[in-house]
C-alpha cells in the first residue's frame, strides 16, 4: 500500500510507492512521491519537482 505523505514544495498530498509494486504503476493513485535526505531528516516531493 502507498504511503502518503505531503510535498514539501507545494503542499500536495503525494504517494510514497515502495518499489516492490513497480508491476502496478500504471494504477494512478495520485502524484507519486519521493523521499529525499537531507542532513539526516527526510524530505518529501512529487516527482515532478524532483532536480537529477
Amino acid at each position: 500500500m502507498a504511503k502518503k505523505v505531503t510535498c514539501d514544495i507545494c503542499g500536495d498530498d503525494v504517494f510514497l510507492e515502495p518499489e516492490e509494486t513497480e508491476s502496478h504503476r500504471g494504477g494512478s493513485v495520485g502524484k507519486i512521491g519521493v523521499t529525499e535526505y537531507e542532513d539526516g531528516r527526510p524530505k518529501h516531493f512529487c516527482r515532478e519537482h524532483l532536480t537529477f
